[in-house]
C-alpha cells in the first residue's frame, strides 16, 4: 500500500482526542525464551515469557497516564511474565499465573484496571488489552473479558460455552479467539462496519490481532489473512505476508497492522504507514513487536527498544535507563509504553503443608524465582527466627515449637543480588486435644462394674477416673486404653463418672463425663421361722431373716406376712433391721394356715418372697 501523507483518502487524523477516546487496537505482550534465542521463536500475543526471562516492569508515558505508568508497590518483588497496555491502564501476568491490573477508569467508567472477582484464584495463561477493555485466557482454555461494555458491541460478552482457547485479541467493539484446533471465533461488532464473520474455511490459525474494524490472523504456515472494513487500506496486506513461512508475528493498530518477518524485519500497512519505520531498525534483527492505536514498537535481538507514531512528546521517548537492560517483552499503549526487564523476582512464594502440631511433620515447597538465579537455598523459621540445621524440605515438630508460627523461606542469589521469599506462617504450633471415650455399662449393687477409658491418637500417658468426685486412682494408658473396676459396694443410683487425661508432650489434656447407673441387687434367701405358734386363744411370733451377700450391707426395710385359710386372710408387717425382723402373729382359728412372707426391698435390694410355710392352729 502506498503512503498518503496528504490524507487524500479522507481517513481521520490521529489527533489527541482520538488517542484518548478511541484507542481501540488490541495490544498484548510478545514474548520469547532467552534474549539471544528470541529471533528464532515466533511471537505469540498471549504466551508469557519463560520464567528465566521474567522480571520487573518498566513503564513510561505522558504525565496524564501516571496511574498506568506507576507500577503498584505490591508488585515490586513479583516476577512478571507478560504485560499488555490499554490506553490508560496496564494488565500483567505474574509468575504464579495470576492476572493483575492497574491504571485509570477508562471511557465512561469502564474500569479495565479492576480485575473481576471471578478470576480470584484462577490460573491464567494469556492476557490481552485494548483501549478500554482487557481479557484473559485461563489455563482451562476459557475466556474472561471486562471493561467498557459498548451498547452496539460488547467484546466482554464472551460466547457461552467457548472453550479450548489458545489466543485472544480485543478490538474496539469486538474480540477474536483462536481455538486449539486452529479455528477462530469472533464476537461483538466492528466499530465502523465491515465483516465480523470469520472467512469461510479459515483454519490453521495460531494468532489473531484486532483493530478498530478489522481482524488479522497469522496461520501456522506463516501467512496472514485479513477481514473486516477496508475503507482506509486496513486489509491491503503487503505481498510478503502471503509467502508461506515468512511471517512470525502480527500486531494491529487502530487502522492498520504490523508484521514481523522471518528475516527479522518489520512491515507495516494502513494509514499509519505515514509514520515510517525508524532508521534505528536498519540492520537490526527484530524479535518482538507490539502496537496500540497509531503507535508501534519493536524489540531487537540486542535488547534495543524502538517505537514510532505521531507523537513528539518527550515523555514517550524510551528511557535512557533501559539502555543495555535485558528487555524481554514490550507493550505499546498509545499514551504509555511498558517493557519487562529480566530480573530475579519472586514467581511463586514458598508453601508449607501439614498440621502444626508436635509429632507431625511439615513439608516445605521451595519458592521459584525469575531471572535464572545462580542458587536457591531454603530455611525453616519459628516466629521468624531460623531453626538451626533446618534447611531441608521437611520439619519434624516437637515441644520446642509449641506456640510458634512456622515459615519456610527461599533465598535466591545471582552474583551479588539476593532475593528472599517467605511462606505464609502456619497457625501457632499447638498440641491437639484428643477425644476421651468412656464406656460404662450399667452395674448392679454387689457386682463390680467395668469402665473402659479410651483416648484417641493411641495416646500415651495417664488418666484419672472419679466417681461423683471420688478418685478411683490414676492409670497408665496402653495404646490409648485402660480399664477401671467400679467397687461392688457402690450403692444403686445414677453416678457421675469423669475421666481426665493428663496429656503428654504431643497431646493436650482432655476430659469426658458420663453417667454410670447402678441397679439394686437381689437379696439373699428370705426365710420365715415361727418361734411362737399362734392359736385361737393366743397370739404367736415369727422371725424373718433375709440373707445378705458377703461384704454387702444387710437388708433393711419392711416385711409383710399374709396368713390365709380358705377365704380368710390375716395380714401383719414388721421392720427389718440388719437383715432380721420379728413379727407378731395374730390369733388363728383352728385349722391349717398358709403363711407367705414378702420382703418389700430397700435402697439396695429388690423385693423378694420367702417360701410359703404351713401352720396348723389349735
Amino acid at each position: 500500500m502506498s503512503v498518503d501523507p496528504q490524507n487524500t483518502r479522507g481517513w481521520p487524523e490521529p489527533t489527541p482526542r482520538h488517542r484518548r477516546g478511541r484507542v481501540l487496537a488490541a495490544a498484548v505482550a510478545s514474548l520469547g525464551l532467552t534474549l539471544s534465542a528470541l529471533a528464532a521463536i515466533p511471537a505469540n500475543a498471549v504466551t508469557p515469557v519463560p520464567l528465566a526471562q521474567a522480571g520487573s516492569i518498566v513503564s513510561w508515558g505522558r504525565a496524564t497516564e501516571s496511574g498506568a505508568t506507576t507500577v503498584p508497590a505490591a508488585l515490586s518483588d513479583t516476577a512478571i511474565t507478560a504485560i499488555a497496555n490499554g490506553h490508560s491502564f496496564s494488565v500483567a501476568l505474574t509468575g504464579d499465573n495470576r492476572v493483575v491490573a492497574w491504571g485509570h477508569n477508562g471511557t465512561q467508567g469502564a474500569q479495565p484496571q479492576k480485575v473481576p472477582a471471578s478470576l480470584n484464584g484462577v490460573k491464567v495463561k494469556a492476557i490481552a488489552a485494548s483501549a478500554d477493555n482487557a481479557g484473559v485466557v485461563t489455563q482451562a482454555g476459557t475466556v474472561v473479558g471486562w471493561g467498557y461494555k459498548a451498547i452496539t458491541g460488547d467484546p466482554t460478552k464472551v460466547p457461552a460455552g467457548l472453550s479450548g482457547v489458545v489466543d485472544l485479541t480485543i478490538g474496539a467493539k469486538h474480540a477474536a479467539a483462536v481455538k486449539s484446533d486452529g479455528t477462530v471465533v469472533t464476537w461483538g461488532n466492528l466499530a465502523s462496519g465491515g465483516a465480523l464473520a470469520v472467512p469461510a474455511g479459515l483454519t490453521g490459525v495460531k494468532k489473531v490481532a484486532a483493530g478498530d474494524s478489522h481482524t488479522y490472523a497469522l496461520k501456522s504456515d506463516g501467512t496472514v489473512v485479513a477481514w473486516g472494513l477496508n475503507n482506509v487500506g486496513q486489509l491491503d496486506l503487503p505481498a510478503e505476508l502471503t509467502i508461506p513461512g515468512n511471517v512470525k508475528a502480527i500486531a494491529s493498530r487502530r487502522l492498520g497492522g504490523l508484521a514481523l518477518l522471518a528475516d527479522g524485519t518489520v512491515r507495516q500497512w494502513g494509514p499509519q504507514d505515514a509514520y515510517p519505520i525508524p532508521a534505528s531498525l536498519t540492520g537490526k534483527t527484530v524479535v518482538a513487536i507490539s502496537a496500540q492505536y497509531v503507535e508501534a514498537m519493536a524489540l531487537d535481538s540486542e535488547g534495543g527498544i524502538h517505537r514510532w507514531d505521531d507523537s513528539s512528546d518527550p515523555a514517550m521517548e524510551v528511557p535512557s535507563s533501559l539502555s543495555g537492560a535485558p528487555v524481554t517483552a514490550i507493550a505499546a499503549g498509545g499514551a504509555h509504553d511498558s517493557v519487562i526487564v529480566a530480573d530475579v523476582k519472586t514467581a511463586v512464594v514458598p508453601r508449607v503443608t501439614g498440621v502444626a502440631r508436635p509429632g507431625q511433620t511439615l513439608t516445605g515447597t521451595a519458592g521459584t524465582f525469575s531471572g535464572a538465579p545462580d542458587n536457591v537455598t531454603n530455611q525453616w523459621l519459628a516466629n521468624g527466627t531460623p531453626i538451626a540445621g533446618a534447611t531441608g524440605t521437611s520439619l519434624a515438630l516437637n515441644a520446642t515449637h509449641l506456640g510458634k508460627r512456622i515459615t519456610y523461606r527461599s533465598t535466591a542469589t545471582k552474583g551479588a543480588l539476593t532475593r528472599t521469599a517467605t511462606s505464609t506462617p502456619t497457625s501457632p504450633v499447638a498440641k491437639p486435644t484428643p477425644t476421651v471415650g468412656l464406656a460404662a455399662p450399667a452395674g448392679a449393687y454387689g457386682r463390680a462394674g467395668t469402665v473402659t477409658v479410651t483416648v484417641s491418637n493411641s495416646a500415651t500417658g495417664t488418666v484419672t477416673l472419679t466417681l461423683n468426685g471420688r478418685s478411683l486412682g490414676a492409670k497408665t494408658l496402653s495404646r490409648g486404653r485402660t480399664l477401671y473396676s467400679i467397687p461392688r459396694t457402690t450403692t444403686p443410683g445414677r453416678w457421675t463418672l469423669r475421666a481426665s487425661y493428663h496429656g503428654n508432650t504431643t497431646l493436650n489434656t482432655a476430659t469426658r463425663t458420663t453417667t454410670y447407673t447402678v441397679t439394686k441387687a437381689r437379696p439373699g434367701t428370705v426365710k420365715t421361722k415361727i418361734t411362737k405358734k399362734p392359736s385361737s386363744r393366743k397370739k404367736g411370733k415369727a422371725t424373718i431373716t433375709i440373707a445378705r451377700p458377703t461384704g454387702l450391707t444387710a437388708p433393711r426395710g419392711k416385711v409383710t406376712l399374709v396368713l390365709k385359710k380358705g377365704s380368710k386372710k390375716l395380714k401383719t408387717t414388721a421392720t427389718v433391721r440388719n437383715g432380721k425382723a420379728t413379727v407378731k402373729l395374730p390369733k388363728t382359728t383352728r385349722g391349717t394356715w398358709k403363711i407367705t412372707t414378702t420382703y418389700t426391698g430397700d435402697t439396695r435390694y429388690t423385693p423378694a418372697k420367702a417360701k410359703t410355710i404351713k401352720h396348723k392352729s389349735k
